[in-house]
């Protein structure tokens, strides 16, 4: 068995990239002599293309470096097929590389568990006047890179990964209820197929126009990144945002979308 998946090896075009895959979800420590030896057997065998029969019988006198592989070549295939460089052992993030002619791979973020994002831009009435709700969410992303990960943006969240027979609009509906505490009165879909960041991830978005009506519970927030939020005038609000932008928070992109959708 573990011959005929090495002869395979020998004839398939991979990058660097996706032959560093696998290490950590086969429990193989960077760094350690047997990662060294598996990677340099891989280097040759795939890269170089010039595996011997004395390599694999060198390979084979070994036991812990033979396991090893065996791990790394367990969970290879389906890696492979998909571009798979690293993925989250909780299956909610991958780090993919798409093969280019004549250049380097091209390296993206990728979610497995969802289909859609749903974004929310919330109005309701307040104090006589019509009102967008902002969240004031603190991500942990821009708080590593740049020491604050304020951001003021519109509710949003996954479609589908909870359930894979969710549609993106019964997700604006729950996450509306779960983010803002309010009841959705009124749902329109103003859009679809917006990516966020194309070069960087693969991640598309639906845009909602959410008319809120009874507020039902407090706001949860997402993955306990909820700060604030913020009732603003619909009048006000591109003035608003620059305000918080001079102070130092981010605004996210999708929430400047759906307000070009909107206003």
């Amino acid at each position: 068995m573990l011959l005929s998946i090495l002869e395979k090896l020998k004839i398939m075009t991979l990058s660097k990239e996706v032959l560093g895959v696998a290490y950590a979800g086969a429990g193989l420590a960077p760094g350690s002599l047997v990662t060294k030896a598996l990677t340099e057997f891989l280097k040759t065998a795939v890269v170089n293309k010039n595996v011997r029969d004395e390599d694999i019988e060198r390979l084979l006198s070994r036991p812990q470096l033979t396991q090893a592989l065996a791990k790394f070549l367990d969970q290879l295939p389906r890696n492979l097929a998909q571009g798979v460089v690293y993925a989250d052992p909780n299956k909610r993030l991958e780090l993919k590389a798409v093969d280019r002619v004549n250049k380097a791979p091209w390296l993206y973020a990728h979610r497995p568990n969802s289909k859609d994002v749903a974004v929310m831009a919330t109005m309701l009435k307040h104090n006589g006047k019509d009102c967008f709700l902002f969240l004031e969410n603190d991500r942990p992303p821009l708080k590593a890179e740049y020491g604050d990960g304020t951001v003021i943006e519109f509710p949003a969240g996954l479609v589908g990964d909870e359930n894979e027979n969710e549609t993106s609009t019964d997700a604006a509906l729950r996450e509306t209820l779960e983010e803002t505490g309010y009841r959705a009165d009124e749902i329109t879909k103003l859009t679809n197929n917006v990516p966020s960041s194309p070069g960087c991830v693969s991640e598309k978005s639906s845009i909602f126009l959410v008319k809120l009506g009874e507020k039902i519970d407090g706001p949860k927030g997402d993955a306990g990144v909820y700060k604030n939020f913020h009732l603003v005038p619909v009048s006000e609000t591109l003035s608003w945002l620059k305000e918080q932008q001079k102070a130092g928070k981010a605004v996210s992109a999708q929430t400047y979308a759906a307000l070009a959708l909107v206003l």
